[in-house]
């Protein structure tokens, strides 16, 4: 699915409802009926990272389905329905962390829980996604880079990017980084940038 296909399907979803329906809706990437998110990824935690990430800045409720943010994987029934995984040293600590910081970041904006969605980039060449949450005087530009190149261009940044707070999710193993900047919000490397 190209960049200009998601985005019109996220919005002809959005337009379904109102809004108010919307910031309730039951947000999952997996559940016992379906295969988990990161099999059907083939493995790839980059790709379930940016999902979550998307997950927890689009409008509504996201649901973690228990087990995806230890890793956990499986086929449909019965592979989604196993076990959860106890035992700590195997359980993966790094992706439990951006789980952890992802949420964090969405219940500390309040555009995030409750803006409205904007979009912003459809960058199909990159494969680079951005879209904008507002609220009131609040509002949130989100950057998605599902490549594995930097991304370079300029973005169109709306008008009132001339102060942001930058928060990083570097696509590595590094922690989320955040940053004042009083110039226009520009993604210009391999990042997702909310």
């Amino acid at each position: 699915m190209s960049v200009t296909e998601f985005d019109a399907l996220i919005n002809s979803l959005l337009a379904l409802y109102p809004k108010e329906t919307n910031c309730r809706m039951y947000n999952l990437l997996d559940s016992h009926d379906t295969a988990r998110f990161l099999f059907e990824c083939g493995g790839d935690k980059k790709l379930l990272k940016l999902a979550v990430a998307f997950q927890m800045a689009y409008p509504g409720c996201p649901a973690i389905f228990y087990g995806d943010e230890i890793g956990l994987s499986g086929e449909n029934d019965p592979g989604c329905r196993l076990a959860m995984e106890w035992a700590e040293d195997r359980q993966d600590a790094e992706l439990y962390k951006w789980y952890q910081q992802l949420i964090k970041i969405r219940l500390s904006f309040r555009t995030l829980t409750s803006g409205d969605y904007r979009t912003v980039v459809c960058d199909d060449a990159a494969n680079v996604y951005c879209f904008s949450r507002s609220l009131g005087e609040e509002k949130t530009l989100i950057f998605m880079n599902a490549s594995a190149n930097e991304w370079n261009r300029t973005a169109p940044c709306p008008a009132w990017a001339t102060h942001t707070t930058e928060i990083t999710l570097d696509r590595s193993d590094r922690d989320i980084q955040s940053s004042s900047r009083t110039d226009k919000a520009f993604l210009t490397d391999n990042q997702t940038s909310m």
